[in-house]
């Protein structure tokens, strides 16, 4: 991934993302709504429903910007970010592999040591701010499928709370997890498809962490939730129509593989507070808590529509959010390995992010989009 949302001027950032339709975008931190419910005490009153220990209480705020740290980025500049008006950091990027004995592990990610130290400065600040970690990125390996999902979740789990944590500097791990599965540089590579496996390890993974509290979110890129194909493929090797003959082949697009995760994985039954009466009640929630499409995805349909269709930006943006939530239907059938039949798939205003990127795009190729732009586009679906 790479993007930032240029309002806030983030430098060396990587990425924020505003609510859709709704929720009206938060341009600072004073217009932020505090998490005042969130509670990252280890002895939540309740019983965690997968992991064996305590179960986290986390809510979040009806205004956030997500910002995405570059790989294994740890600097005073996420800080800084933070202090602009981010209320949601993504650190960036683990894998979900196996051991030398076959275990299910997690590697890679930013030095923990400074992660912590970073979290704790911010807490400092008095800025309440919820932290994640990204799984995935581009040219990274698939998740390891060859132990049952409950053992990879458990496995990731354990690390979050005893490896990642730092308790002596207050931080007891990462909020939740962010899915950022992607393509491969090298066409030939296997990760440029999506096994059935990983997209159901994807799944039930995110499933088990919202039982035990956690946020699940997901970074699809553009193609990989696609309001207007109707049409599902787990390849990432595919080419956008419209692009053909404008540029050199560019066979790394993916046909609504993330939108197969939204549909049979949607609710979660889990335990809520009743906001009136206390009592600890099991209700149905969304697996997953937002959805931010990458709009920002190499020669995308947003990018042809703004620099070669000539559509003005905030047209395209309320358009794209308008087909996403009125919704559409995805062809399921066509994929024999799948077993699993057409589906109708809109993602709600309140749940959708529109990932933009900063100056390092605008190249032809990454959309980018300006910042007067997007208030245009934020006023007009607000309003």
């Amino acid at each position: 991934m790479y993007c930032c949302y240029s309002i806030l001027f983030f430098y060396g950032f990587v990425q924020a993302l505003f609510p859709a339709f709704i929720h009206s975008l938060a341009l600072n931190s004073a217009s932020i709504s505090s998490l005042t419910a969130r509670s990252l005490e280890m002895n939540a009153p309740y019983p965690s429903a997968i992991s064996e220990f305590p179960r986290r209480n986390l809510k979040i705020p009806d205004k956030i910007i997500v910002g995405y740290a570059s790989w294994n980025q740890c600097d005073e500049t996420l800080v800084r970010a933070v202090e602009q008006g981010v209320n949601v950091l993504i650190w960036f990027a683990i894998n979900l592999a196996v051991n030398d004995q076959g275990e299910p592990t997690v590697t890679g990610g930013p030095n923990m040591d400074c992660v912590a130290s970073k979290v704790k400065q911010i807490r400092e600040l008095g800025l309440e701010t919820i932290h994640l970690i990204s799984i995935g990125g581009w040219n990274s390996p698939h998740p390891d499928t060859t132990n049952p999902p409950i053992d990879m979740y458990k496995a990731w789990d354990n690390w979050n709370r005893h490896i990642a944590a730092r308790p002596d500097q207050g931080f007891y791990g990462f909020d939740g997890f962010d899915w950022d599965i992607e393509g491969n540089d090298t066409p030939s590579s296997p990760y440029n498809e999506f096994t059935v496996a990983c997209l159901d390890l994807m799944g039930e993974m995110s499933k088990f962490a919202k039982a035990d509290g956690y946020i699940v979110t997901m970074a699809p890129a553009e193609s990989y939730i696609d309001p207007t194909r109707n049409g599902f493929d787990r390849s990432l090797r595919h080419e956008y129509e419209e692009w053909i003959g404008l540029i050199p082949s560019f066979p790394y697009h993916g046909l609504n593989a993330y939108a197969y995760l939204l549909n049979k994985y949607a609710k979660t039954e889990t335990i809520v507070k009743d906001e009136v009466t206390g009592a600890l009640v099991s209700t149905l929630v969304p697996t997953f808590d937002w959805i931010m499409i990458q709009l920002y995805e190499g020669y995308s349909h947003a990018e042809y529509n703004i620099t070669q269709a000539g559509e003005k930006p905030w047209d395209v943006l309320i358009k794209f959010v308008q087909l996403i939530t009125t919704g559409w239907e995805i062809q399921y059938s066509n994929d024999q390995e799948l077993h699993y039949s057409n589906q109708f798939l809109n993602i709600e205003s309140d749940r959708l992010l529109i990932g933009l990127a900063n100056g390092w795009a605008g190249d032809g190729k990454f959309l980018l989009i300006y910042p007067d732009e997007v208030k245009v586009t934020s006023f007009s679906l607000t309003y």
